[in-house]
């Protein structure tokens, strides 16, 4: 018998308000989610509870995601408490779009770690302040593409990325969009 993986990935999300509003295209990030256009219900706190059931004692880690930013899901609070309760830790990431800081405080009591998606806007850098002044353990995923490369390099030599971040994620970019028809 296999052995059960530490952390799994759990699409919560079937719906992507940043994507949604256009601002993923404006940063010049491709969605391969289908986020802009695509839409289906967020998972149910019922149906999330049966797979932490099933992963208790044996998985020690849950990633939040799917199509859209975890912390918009309608029952945001009660997944990650549901967690801390089966023994899993929670870890997302997010766009930073429409972050507040009791949700902030929410990730400080549930989550192992929170990473923002680095959109060169000002959602971004203030859902990083707000993390990093409530005490959460927080990443900055960078997506590297001919769009972005120069910036990449010139923010590790003038060490520009925003204090108190614990670590710089560089996803490499996804060459084809799931939009139909786009490419990125």
């Amino acid at each position: 018998m296999a052995s059960f993986p530490h952390l799994i990935d759990v699409g919560v999300m079937g719906r992507c308000v940043h994507g949604e509003s256009g601002l993923c295209a404006k940063a010049g990030i491709g969605c391969y989610q289908s986020g802009m256009s695509q839409r289906e219900p967020d998972m149910r706190p019922e149906d999330f509870e049966t797979i932490l059931r099933e992963c208790r004692g044996r998985c020690y880690q849950i990633a939040l995601g799917g199509r859209g930013d975890p912390n918009q899901h309608e029952s945001f609070e009660d997944l990650l408490r549901m967690c801390r309760e089966y023994g899993i830790v929670p870890n997302f990431t997010t766009s930073g779009y429409g972050l507040t800081a009791p949700v902030a405080e929410i990730c400080k009591r549930c989550c192992g770690a929170v990473a923002v998606s680095w959109y060169r806007n000002a959602y971004t850098t203030q859902a990083i302040e707000l993390l990093l002044n409530a005490g959460v353990k927080t990443n900055v995923h960078y997506v590297l593409g001919n769009n972005s490369i120069d910036e990449a390099i010139a923010r590790l030599r003038l060490n520009s990325f925003p204090k108190g971040i614990n670590a710089v994620i560089f996803l490499l970019h996804k060459p084809v969009d799931r939009e139909p028809g786009k490419m990125s």
